[in-house]
């Protein structure tokens, strides 16, 4: 099936993509299909494929060759095998033949270097600009079973926007994978651009190129890098090269017994977009991803969730319903559009509302589950399991060693404080804890002196709009006396009763006054 996509195939690619169709606990059903972009297969001669001795066109045979047996025979060893074969076209152009047939599954699923891979490159950053989904795709399968923290690119302009939001960010890649052929000499323009600017100059490139064309690539292109990958890409000359170019060490790996002996349970790698424009709730959100095992990228608004949609796609996308210049409704209705009948990406909506109205309102956007805020880990990992069939993960309890003992909180505090939500959402990390308290005490007078302007002007909307925004961050770092102040404000604007939500707007500020004093007992040794 190879040899004939090659043959029938002057431009593009030919692919081989193995998927799991059905399992039990000894056997699973394997689809194994290749796919090309060739010359393809009129409607009209797919009746005669798996013939002996037949050929669908007179014209291929005096063109290609070949006797007409190539695909008698694998339909006869597809049956011996007690499986399955057939064809479909390729859209938009090629064609597909696929085989399903029954295997026994290993007794170990233990992979040597896999556990090399694992152990040495775990959490490495790593952008892959590539102009071919299908080798994205390869590529993001291999690092992502690695544990690297992997992002895409397209082309070259989007490459070099990667890497300056990173390293805003403060999350620097390791190291780039370059495909040398991307469109508009963009391979060229793009390493000599990291190279000439100092602050990723000594960023590795690795170089993906077909084995024929280095020796072009070095001295014709002459484009600076620190390594060099041949298409196709196996997985052995890729961890050697990441290990090469970027220093790192193979790490002293287990016994094979021991490997055999790893836990089976594996979070499944998935391409998770967080939308959400409160600095707290991005904070809470992605370390609670974190902590279930999964990495996710974040934007602040519906406009950048479309852009980097366009980009590349996502398993899952989690949308907060309220954000500035495009709201997650509309972001998410747009989506749909875009999307049509192609593809359907999963939109699960964060929002602080939790009534029935506000449920049936995401489900006419076109999101298909939701959450309501502030939310908690176990609902958080319910949901992505439920629309992604994603594993849990097994890993044993995490234990917090701060050298600090609990203070006991008094009545009062916990009126105020519900620190044990805090502890939730941050699995006893003191440092995530000051780091939270620290930001929402920087940005909650933004939100206060807000709330008194719409008050102030008679602006109902926009009391509601940073009302539901202080309700949401206050209830995420436990300040839940601030965030039910904060509620029954938005319930006021949503009312029109502007006099009574000036009476709550001194509270807010009393109530707030009572965090910041609380924060300081608690951290006053950590910030000295």
């Amino acid at each position: 099936l190879v040899g004939n996509a090659i043959k029938f195939t002057e431009a593009g690619e030919a692919v081989i993509q193995v998927s799991l169709e059905a399992e039990t606990s000894e056997t699973a059903w394997v689809r194994i299909a290749v796919k090309d972009t060739g010359i393809g297969i009129s409607q009209e001669h797919q009746s005669k494929l798996f013939q002996a001795f037949s050929q669908v066109d007179a014209s291929t045979s005096r063109q290609y060759g070949g006797t007409g047996l190539g695909l008698a025979i694998c339909h006869q060893l597809v049956q011996l095998m007690g499986g399955i074969i057939g064809y479909e076209p390729n859209q938009p152009q090629g064609s597909c033949f696929w085989f399903i047939v029954e295997l026994k599954k290993q007794k170990t699923r233990a992979c040597q270097t896999e556990a090399v891979a694992q152990a040495t490159l775990a959490n490495l950053r790593l952008l892959i600009v590539e102009g071919s989904a299908v080798v994205r795709q390869s590529l993001r399968c291999l690092t992502q079973a690695w544990g690297i923290l992997t992002d895409e690119a397209v082309n070259s302009t989007a490459g070099l926007r990667a890497m300056q939001t990173a390293l805003i960010q403060g999350h620097p890649y390791d190291a780039i994978l370059l495909d040398w052929q991307l469109a508009s000499n963009g391979a060229v323009w793009l390493a000599n651009a990291l190279k000439a600017d100092l602050a990723f100059a000594q960023t590795p490139i690795i170089l993906m190129v077909p084995q024929s064309q280095q020796d072009k690539v070095e001295t014709v292109l002459g484009i600076p890098a620190n390594g060099y990958l041949h298409k196709p890409i196996r997985a052995s000359g890729l961890l050697n090269c990441l290990i090469q170019v970027t220093n790192r060490h193979l790490l002293q790996l287990p016994s094979p017994q021991a490997l055999t002996q790893l836990p089976q349970k594996v979070v499944k790698p998935l391409k998770i977009l967080v939308a959400e424009d409160n600095p707290i709730n991005q904070i809470v959100t992605l370390n609670q991803l974190q902590m279930l095992g999964y990495q996710a990228e974040c934007v602040s608004n519906g406009l950048e969730v479309l852009e980097q949609l366009s980009e590349q796609d996502y398993d899952l996308v989690l949308m907060d319903c309220q954000m500035p210049q495009l709201d997650g409704y509309k972001a998410t209705q747009e989506l749909r559009q875009r999307e049509g009948t192609r593809r359907h990406t999963i939109v699960i909506a964060l929002t602080a509302n939790a009534l029935l109205v506000d449920r049936q309102k995401c489900l006419a956007a076109g999101m298909d589950d939701y959450l309501s805020k502030p939310i908690e880990q176990e609902d958080l990992a319910e949901i992505i399991h439920r629309w992604t069939n994603a594993v849990e993960i097994v890993r044993p309890p995490i234990e917090v060693h701060n050298g600090q003992q609990k203070v006991p909180n008094s009545r009062e505090d916990r009126q105020v404080m519900d620190w044990e939500r805090l502890e939730r959402v941050t699995r006893g990390n003191r440092k995530i804890q000051q780091k939270l308290l620290q930001i929402f005490i920087e940005k909650t007078p933004e939100d206060l002196q807000a709330i008194e302007r719409a008050i102030g002007a008679g602006d109902c909307a926009g009391l509601i709009q940073f009302s539901h925004r202080l309700k949401g961050s206050a209830a995420n770092v436990g300040a839940q006396a601030l965030s039910e102040i904060a509620r029954q404000l938005e319930e006021d604007g949503r009312q029109n009763q502007l006099a009574e939500a000036q009476k709550r707007a001194a509270n807010l500020s009393e109530m707030f006054q009572q965090v910041q004093v609380l924060f300081n007992e608690r951290f006053s040794s950590s910030t000295r």
